[in-house]
């Protein structure tokens, strides 16, 4: 197997972020379900495409576990240490006794459907952490699954 080439550079989130949504918008819109991107101008050294790919994933399966008129949002913040992004939907969430398994190559939760193969989060997690990334997952108190991903910044 060949090993992922990363071109890393300083790019801003937003563009990124909106990048990796526009595929879902009309799926989407379909299900009335909305997609709310709080971000100002924060920049991440990361691949361009290879990030989209990450977040695309991510937005798919938050859209799937999402009832028809719920809400995803994708929340941006950072500190001297990283920049994250918590992708959130209001779905069914995850059962705990699939939480510690959900970034394993073709594991496959108990909620998940039928088509579904198991390699998106893995794939999402192999990308985040080959750039200096983490990504974890919890369920929201409110409801509904709440992936954090932190890029952490070069520290000189």
């Amino acid at each position: 197997a060949k090993t992922a080439i990363f071109h890393r550079q300083q790019l801003l989130l937003k563009d990124i972020l909106t990048k990796a949504m526009e595929p879902f918008a009309i799926p989407m819109e379909l299900k009335e379900q909305k997609l709310i991107l709080n971000c100002t101008n924060e920049k991440i050294y990361v691949d361009d495409q290879w990030t989209m790919e990450a977040f695309s994933n991510l937005i798919k399966n938050a859209m799937e576990h999402t009832p028809d008129g719920g809400t995803i949002q994708l929340n941006v913040s950072e500190n001297p240490l990283y920049t994250e992004v918590i992708v959130q939907d209001n779905g069914e969430g995850i059962l705990e006794e699939d939480i510690p398994y959900m970034f394993e190559r073709f594991y496959k939760g108990k909620n998940a459907k039928p088509e579904s193969v198991g390699i998106g989060l893995a794939f999402a997690r192999m990308i985040i952490t080959a750039q200096n990334g983490t990504i974890s997952v919890k369920n929201h108190p409110d409801g509904g699954a709440c992936f954090t991903v932190r890029f952490y910044k070069q520290i000189i």
